[in-house]
Order: C-alpha cells, then structure tokens, then sequence
C-alpha cells in the first residue's frame, strides 16, 4: 500500500468557516487543516517501484509519498464507509490501470488536523 500527500481538501474560506463553527464547540480549537491523501493498493508488493511512484504521483498530482514512520499522523481521517468503493475510487483505478499501474484500488480520503486541542479533547 502506498500513501501519497495530495492538495488542500478545501479553500480557505471554507477553512474558516469550519473553524468558527468548532470555535462554538470548542474554544481551545485554534487552526484547522484539510488535505487529500491517496491510498493505493498495489496487485504485489514487489511492483512497488520508483517508476509506479512517479506514475502516480503524476496521475493524482499528488507532491509526495508519505513515509508512515517519519510523518506525522493527523488527527482525523475521512473515507468511505468500509465495505464501499466511492465513485472517485472507481474511476481512479480504471484511469491508472489504463496508463499501465498495476493496482487493486485507489482510493481518496481527507485527513484532518486539528491546531490547539489537547489530546484528552481530541478523543
């Protein structure tokens, strides 16, 4: 499985809005963070190589694999229920099975960071 960094999930605006909505919450809430990571699953490990990275990256405009024991986790993750396909993943996986990626899946989810909350207030 690879994990690959993508773009802000959501504008700033949105951002803000977000954020005063979980100020009225929680006031200790000082910052929110939203971005897209990508999840593929590969059909064998052994096919994890630097050209299938760089395919992927490109396909997803992605800026980086993310490396699980140097980054840091978020605090939240958002992704389809489990036991689904979401129709972005159906989509994703014909088009970069189309350019050659051997893959089962790849699937878009959001992973959220929280600025300001203590870890008793994170549960």
């Amino acid at each position: 499985m690879l994990l690959l960094r993508g773009t802000r999930a959501l504008s700033p605006f949105r951002l803000d809005k977000l954020l005063a909505a979980g100020r009225a919450q929680c006031a200790d809430l000082s910052g929110l963070e939203a971005e897209h990571v990508y999840v593929a699953w590969l059909d064998n490990p052994r096919d994890d190589t630097p050209q299938l990275r760089q395919r992927l990256l490109a396909l997803t405009r992605a800026s980086a694999v993310i490396d699980i024991a140097r980054d840091a986790a978020p605090d939240l993750l958002v992704a389809p229920r489990l036991g689904t396909i979401s129709p972005w993943s159906s989509k994703a996986t014909d088009i970069a099975r189309n350019c050659g990626a051997p893959l089962l899946r790849i699937e878009r989810v959001t992973a959220w960071r929280c600025a300001g909350l203590s870890a008793a207030k994170r549960v």
